[in-house]
């Protein structure tokens, strides 16, 4: 993030350093990250209230293995509507399906992107056949199969941060 982006945004250094330990580890105390930046355990606590309330930190999560919970097949899904179809409708329906992480609206060939971990090619088959192929505002579609994937924190500073998520795809 650069300075321009930064003034814009209203975060400053130390605010972009809390995020980026944050997303490294969303468990730490006030007082850890304190330690980390250099401050007291009071003013990161408002630190982390200003960025929540003004919608930049929006929640505290983890990072989940799909693999390991058998979801190792990953793949996206290129969507192109009928002429008349509904957008919104289709990103409902297909949100709606097991697997479906992700449904961006895109530009390009293609009107909507489905981004999804399944076990396996069966139940890829099974997913399209009986569910993605059956939604009316679907003219046509193109399944890719993600063979590995690297992903990097916009939030770092450096090029270097990339880091191998797994292969096959991402955590």
């Amino acid at each position: 993030m650069d300075r321009d982006e930064q003034q814009a945004s209203g975060v400053d250094e130390i605010d972009l350093a809390l995020l980026r330990i944050l997303r490294r580890d969303s468990r730490l105390s006030a007082r850890a990250l304190a330690r980390a930046v250099g401050m007291s355990p009071g003013a990161i606590g408002e630190r982390l209230e200003r960025l929540r309330a003004r919608g930049v930190l929006t929640r505290y999560t983890v990072d989940v293995d799909l693999g390991r919970l058998g979801l190792s097949l990953e793949v996206l899904v290129g969507v192109r509507l009928n002429a008349r179809g509904s957008v919104e409708r289709t990103i409902v329906q297909l949100a709606d399906l097991p697997g479906v992480i992700r449904v961006s609206v895109i530009t390009g060939q293609w009107d909507l992107l489905v981004h999804m971990r399944v076990s396996g090619h069966e139940k890829l088959a099974e997913t399209l056949l009986d569910e993605v192929w059956n939604i009316p505002d679907i003219r046509d579609s193109e399944t890719m199969m993600v063979l590995d994937s690297r992903s990097r924190d916009p939030l770092e500073s450096s090029g270097d941060d990339s880091q191998d998520t797994g292969s096959p795809g991402p955590d």
